[in-house]
Formats: C-alpha cells, sequence, structure tokens
C-alpha cells in the first residue's frame, strides 16, 4: 500500500484549524455582504462578517430556505 505525505493543514492542531476555518468563513461573509440580497438579509439580523469572533457565532447569521427564494428572480439574487 503507498503511503502519500499529509499536507501540513493535514496535521495542524485543532485551534490552528477553527482559526483557518473562521479566517475563510469570515472571508466568504465579506463577498455576501456586498450582495445586495445578501447584505440586506445581514443588517437586518444585525450580523455582519465582523460579528462572527467564534464559529458557533453563525447561529446568528439567518438561514437560507427554499420559500426565502420563491418569489424572487434569479436577476434579483445574483447581479450580472
Amino acid at each position: 500500500m503507498a503511503s502519500f505525505p499529509l499536507e501540513p493543514i493535514e496535521k495542524a492542531p485543532v485551534a490552528q484549524l477553527r482559526a483557518l476555518q473562521l479566517e475563510r468563513l469570515r472571508a466568504q461573509v465579506r463577498k455576501l455582504e456586498a450582495n445586495p440580497f445578501h447584505g440586506r438579509r445581514f443588517r437586518e439580523a444585525g450580523v455582519d462578517a465582523g460579528s462572527l469572533k467564534t464559529l458557533d457565532d453563525l447561529r446568528r447569521f439567518p438561514l437560507m430556505k427554499t420559500d426565502i427564494f420563491q418569489g424572487w428572480g434569479k436577476s434579483r439574487l445574483v447581479e450580472s
């Protein structure tokens, strides 16, 4: 059986993995904040990328459910 070397991230301590996850999550939230639809929902919920201090803070963000999208045209969700 062949052995493959692990990437550094695969050997990282849990605390380092959580920090990386949080950093990447904040980056994604910043991108969503720029979208009129998602940005408005975040503002209404009183959250933004800076609100993410721990991964558990994601619970304060509004959920995306199918019924939210009903009645919204694709052009209203994503700017061209």
